[in-house]
């Protein structure tokens, strides 16, 4: 997981602009936007428990739409 793949991932899944999608990194990650600038520069790397908390968010992101799918298929029968 890089930074570029994380703002990536965010940008489609939300359906907003990158440079909304880097805002939107700043505050789940709790850092500044400059710094996500910085990492997407190639200026300073993530620390590894930050790459490790976008790698969480993309798979809580993936477990609750199975759940939401599961939880609809239910209700259909």
């Amino acid at each position: 997981m890089t930074p570029q793949e994380f703002i990536d991932y965010l940008a489609e899944t939300h359906n907003i602009k990158p440079s909304q999608a880097i805002l939107k990194a700043a505050e789940l990650l709790a850092v500044t936007k400059w710094l996500v600038y910085r990492w997407l520069n190639g200026e300073k790397n993530p620390h590894p428990g930050k790459l490790k908390h976008m790698q969480k968010i993309i798979e809580c992101d993936a477990l609750e739409k199975r759940v939401k799918e599961l939880e609809e298929k239910l209700n259909q029968q």
